[in-house]
């Protein structure tokens, strides 16, 4: 709030300097001129230097796209560069496919698409004002400004908040106090519209509406959108209403603890079982973290295709369900911080990837998920529920094969779940999306019975004293 006051303060002064110090006023516009001729003098030189020592692209080379690239990363210094060009119906492209960038203002023709889809199907007006889409109080000067004036830019809002962090944009903001137009709103932590717009005060803009670029007001037209659209239910329970797990589950175990041996030994078996190409390669499909997999990879225990498809009653639910448990375990994660398996002992996981993992290790985060998507699935098909028990305990061990988490890890991570599908099966959201998932699968024809595996059934084979998925004693 220490800046705000400040922007304020400074603002005031400046008016107050206009009203009654006009010399002041010009000599400060002076001094404005000064610096700016000093900054782009600066600006000027350096582009001066860099076009004398530097050979520059030029399209008439045998693969220009690549040429401009290589010059923007290895002369200019970019991290990454994807050049196209398009010259007599022939594309020139040189880049990385997969490399990231930002997205920047290519996200207002998402808004302005969005916009006019919702004018065409009648929901919103574009040349209401914005106020009756927004629910920030703008000032009685801005009360008539619409949502198509946002659009063009036209608005007489400010073109951004004011970074602090941004030198330039306290250069601009200076010059723009002092000659009467305040291009930038003030800086707000707390995000607030109407104080930020407000501040600007741009009437010169709002009198004739000339064009003037504005990132807030698109701010205003994404807010608009949100207003027009119906609110879709939520997606999971927020953390905030789940039992906390770090008061329930004590820290990852300490050095020369019975459970820190114990994990010593379960690793030391499951690191043995990636001889076996089978288990191995499974406890790689484990690994991965998607919902097509995870569908996929219970559907034979579940006796059933998984799939939005055929199943999106049981599909949302899962979701609902398996993002709320993911949310439980977050916390424990960030807090503890716990070193894996292949980092601590200095062994290499069974994926090569998997050595780019963090220091997250406490609960298992893939053993939580699986382990509670076996019990929701379970109470859907109370049939399936051996089979799906099972491939949710498999899946959790998969993550000792892999080498990434510990036996605890795994263990808490069943234990949060549990306690996460507890809490689901008392919220009316969730309720609601098992209802619906019981009345799809009634709908749906009788899976065949599955065949039980007499090497592994511990029913059909009472001699089995290890757990099949790692070999060891449970």
């Amino acid at each position: 709030m220490l800046l705000e006051r400040t922007l304020d303060e400074l603002h005031d002064n400046v008016v107050k300097a206009q009203e009654q110090y006009r010399s002041y006023v010009i000599i400060g516009q002076i001094a404005a001129i000064a610096i700016d001729v000093l900054f782009f003098g600066m600006i000027a030189f350096g582009v001066l230097a860099l076009v004398g020592c530097t050979t520059w692209p030029t399209l008439e080379s045998p693969e220009p796209a690549e040429e401009i690239r290589r010059f923007y990363v290895e002369e200019v210094g970019d991290p990454s560069c994807s050049v196209a060009i398009i010259r007599n119906g022939e594309t020139s492209f040189a880049g990385d496919p997969h490399a990231i960038y930002r997205v920047g203002s290519l996200t207002k023709l998402f808004v302005a698409e969005a916009l006019e889809r919702l004018a065409a199907k009648g929901a919103i007006d574009l040349d209401a004002p914005v106020t009756r889409y927004s629910k920030y109080a703008l000032s009685a000067e801005y009360e008539n400004v619409t949502l198509r004036d946002l659009m063009f830019h036209r608005s007489g809002l400010p073109m951004d908040f004011l970074n602090p962090w941004n030198p330039l944009a306290w250069h601009r903001a200076f010059m723009a106090g002092l000659f009467g137009a305040h291009i930038y709103a003030a800086f707000d932590a707390r995000d607030d519209f109407a104080e930020a717009c407000n501040f600007a005060r741009t009437r010169a803009f709002l009198a004739d509406r000339r064009p003037h670029y504005s990132n807030v007001g698109f701010a205003l037209l994404v807010a608009a959108v949100c207003a027009s659209v119906p609110t879709p239910s939520r997606e999971w329970i927020p953390k905030d209403e789940l039992p906390s797990p770090l008061r329930y589950l004590p820290p990852p175990p300490a050095e020369g603890s019975a459970t820190k041996a114990w994990d010593l030994a379960q690793n030391e078996l499951a690191t043995k079982l990636r001889a076996n190409p089978a288990r191995a390669a499974q406890a790689a499909r484990d690994a991965v973290f998607t919902w097509e997999n995870l569908f996929e990879t219970f559907a034979p225990a579940y006796g059933r295709t998984i799939s939005d498809a055929e199943t999106p009653a049981l599909c949302a639910m899962l979701r609902f369900g398996l993002n709320t448990t993911r949310r439980a375990y977050r916390d424990l994660k960030r807090t503890y911080a716990r070193p894996r398996p292949f980092a601590e002992l200095g062994e290499p996981p069974l994926r090569p990837e998997d050595t780019k993992l963090g220091a997250d290790s406490y609960p298992s985060g893939h053993a939580a998920t699986a382990w509670a998507a076996a019990l929701i699935l379970s109470e859907v098909r109370p049939a399936a529920a051996e089979a799906v028990l099972a491939r949710g305990f498999e899946a959790g061990e998969s993550r000792l094969v892999c080498g990434v988490h510990w036996a605890s890890d795994v263990e808490r991570g069943r234990l949060v779940a549990g306690v996460a599908v507890a809490r689901l099966n008392v919220d009316p959201d969730f309720r609601a999306l098992l209802d619906a998932a019981l009345r799809e699968e009634t709908a749906l024809p009788p899976p065949p019975a599955p065949a039980a595996d007499p090497a592994t059934d511990p029913v059909a084979n009472p001699a089995t004293e290890t757990n099949p998925a790692t070999g060891a004693n449970p």
